[in-house]
C-alpha cells in the first residue's frame, strides 16, 4: 500500500449518513476477533433453530437490530421471532414471542403471543407498525425489536420499529402488556407479567406454521442487553418450559463465539438447499396465530 492522507473533514460525524435519530450516539461495533465458537444446536443453525442467548438470571433492556442487507422475498412472507423463556417457575408467562412479521401483502406487523407453562395462551395482539411498496423487505432496511422491562425486570412493554435505506423511520409501534386484552377479555396485569432469562430469534414463515421458501436475502442480527449473555446450544434448565416455533424457512444462521458479552452479531441468509425435514427439539411447539 502507498500512503496517502484522509479527505479534508475526515473523520466525520455519523449524522453525515442522514439516519436520523438512529445511530446519533454512536454504534457499538459487534466485531469478533477470534478465539473459540460456540457449539451449534444439535439440529443445525437453520430456520427454527437458533443458538440460545442466557444468563441464568434476569435480561434488561434487551434490542435486537435485523440489518438487511441484500432484498428479502418469499412467497408468504416471513417472521423475525424473538422467542424468550422466563425463568423456571415463572409459570404466568413461561413462552413470551415478540415478532416483526411481514405478510404476504407487504404490511410490517409488531406481535406479541404469550402463553404459560400449562400451554395456555395469555395474549395475542398484533399491530401495524409500515406498509411497504411491494412484499419485498429492500436491502438497506433495518428490523429492531427492543424489550422494556419494569421495576421487577419483568417484560412490560416491546417496541417495533423499522427503517429505510436512509435510517429513516418508516414506522414505530409499542405495545405496552398491561394496555392489552388477554384472551378472556380482561386487561393484562402484573401477575400476567414475567422476567426473561433466556431467548432465541428465529426467521421462519409468518404464522400458523407456515413454511416460508425465500428466494433471496441476508443481513446481520446485533444482539444487545444491559448485562453480559453467554452463547448456549440448547435451552438452558435454568428456563420455565421447553418450547419452540413451528413456523420455518430457508433460512440459516452464522456461527457466534463462546464468550460472555452484552453484545453479540450473528450472519443470517436464505439458502437455495430449501427447508430440511424439521427436527424436534423441545417438548413443545407453537404456530403463531392470527388474533381472532
Amino acid at each position: 500500500m502507498y500512503p496517502g492522507k484522509m479527505d479534508a473533514g475526515y473523520p466525520a460525524p455519523i449524522s453525515n449518513w442522514g439516519w436520523g435519530s438512529f445511530g446519533a450516539n454512536g454504534i457499538k461495533g459487534a466485531l469478533y476477533s477470534g478465539g473459540g465458537l460456540a457449539t451449534p444446536p444439535s439440529a443445525g443453525l437453520k430456520s427454527n433453530s437458533n443458538y440460545f442467548l442466557t444468563n441464568c438470571s434476569d435480561i434488561n433492556g434487551l434490542s435486537v437490530l435485523i440489518n438487511i442487507d441484500a432484498d428479502m422475498k418469499s412467497d408468504v412472507g416471513f417472521g423475525f421471532q424473538l422467542n424468550a423463556y422466563s425463568a423456571a417457575h415463572d409459570d404466568a408467562d413461561a413462552a413470551q414471542q415478540y415478532v416483526i412479521l411481514c405478510d404476504s401483502g407487504g404490511t410490517l406487523w409488531g406481535w406479541v403471543d404469550n402463553w404459560t407453562s400449562a400451554n395456555k395462551e395469555v395474549i395475542n395482539n398484533r399491530q401495524k407498525i409500515a406498509s411497504l411498496p411491494s412484499a419485498t423487505l429492500p436491502g438497506g432496511y433495518a428490523l429492531q425489536i427492543t424489550l422494556t422491562n419494569d421495576s421487577s425486570n419483568r417484560v412490560s412493554a416491546a417496541t417495533y420499529n423499522a427503517y429505510d435505506g436512509s435510517g429513516k423511520s418508516i414506522g414505530s409501534v409499542t405495545l405496552t402488556l398491561k394496555n392489552l386484552k388477554k384472551d378472556d377479555g380482561k386487561l393484562m396485569t402484573d401477575a400476567d407479567l414475567a422476567p426473561i432469562t433466556a431467548f432465541q430469534l428465529d426467521i421462519v414463515g409468518p404464522f400458523n406454521g407456515e413454511t416460508a421458501n425465500i428466494s433471496s436475502g441476508l443481513g446481520t442480527i446485533v444482539y444487545t442487553a444491559n448485562g453480559n449473555m453467554t452463547v448456549a446450544a440448547s435451552e438452558p434448565s435454568c428456563v420455565d418450559w421447553d418450547y419452540e416455533t413451528l413456523e420455518q424457512a430457508n433460512t440459516v444462521y452464522g456461527t457466534m463465539p463462546a464468550l460472555s458479552s452484552n453484545q453479540f452479531a450473528q450472519y443470517f441468509e436464505a439458502t437455495t438447499a430449501g427447508v430440511a425435514p424439521r427436527i424436534s427439539h423441545a417438548k413443545v411447539g407453537h404456530m403463531l396465530k392470527v388474533p381472532l
